[in-house]
């Protein structure tokens, strides 16, 4: 059974326990802070998928497995429309944008419940799939948001008048370490901005007795 869409949610974002938007909004505030590091040092690494198994098997003909530096170093095919095609919207998506290693990087992760699977992209190509451990299924996903239409440098009005249909709440972050930080929360949608330009997206689940 497919979950419920946030069209036809009753648990609004208006509606949500604060401890657990706090929640969700010092974690963007630590991703941020963590870019903010990373910007600003000159390591360098290669970071090494997770041992994992595809939960998708329609999808076992696209490139898997890949680390993060093959994936920099070659020209990949943007898998994600294909994934769209097969998979639908995913329940609730994460998206970061950031430089690694002199390279811009869209890093994305698509989860989908039903399936208990996630996928992982780096600049559209599928990298690999992960397990997921089963949702409650009073869970209220937001699939209804599309990852496609979030791209690298955004600003807060470009965004704004994509998600004009619903309140927007947006947090300062220079009081919190990170200068020129912006969080800005929505419907089951947080998203992270660093000098007034998209770098994060977030959408998450709702679990009935959690969020009333």
């Amino acid at each position: 059974m497919k979950l419920p869409t946030r069209s036809n949610s009753p648990f609004s974002f208006a509606r949500m326990v604060n401890p657990h938007l706090i929640s969700l909004i010092l974690l963007v505030i630590f991703s941020l802070a963590i870019q903010a590091c990373k910007s600003s040092s000159n390591k360098t690494g290669t970071d090494v998928p997770p041992d994992t198994s595809s939960g998708a098997s329609q999808l076992d003909e696209l490139d898997q497995e890949m680390t993060l530096d093959q994936a920099l170093t070659v020209n990949l095919e943007d898998n994600r429309e294909q994934v769209l095609r097969q998979m639908g919207p995913p329940d609730v998506f994460k998206i970061t944008f950031q430089d690694l290693n002199g390279t811009r990087v869209r890093q994305e992760e698509w989860s989908y419940f039903d399936d208990q699977s996630r996928f992982d992209f780096i600049n559209g190509a599928l990298l690999w799939t992960i397990d997921l451990a089963s949702v409650p299924d009073t869970s209220v996903n937001a699939s209804t948001y599309d990852p496609l239409t979030f791209t690298d440098g955004m600003t807060v009005d470009e965004v704004q008048s994509l998600l004009s249909d619903q309140q927007l709440i947006q947090v300062e972050l220079a009081d919190y370490g990170v200068p020129g930080g912006l969080v800005m929360a929505g419907d089951q949608i947080l998203l992270g901005f660093e000098a007034g330009k998209l770098v994060s997206v977030r959408t998450f689940e709702l679990v009935q007795g959690v969020a009333q």
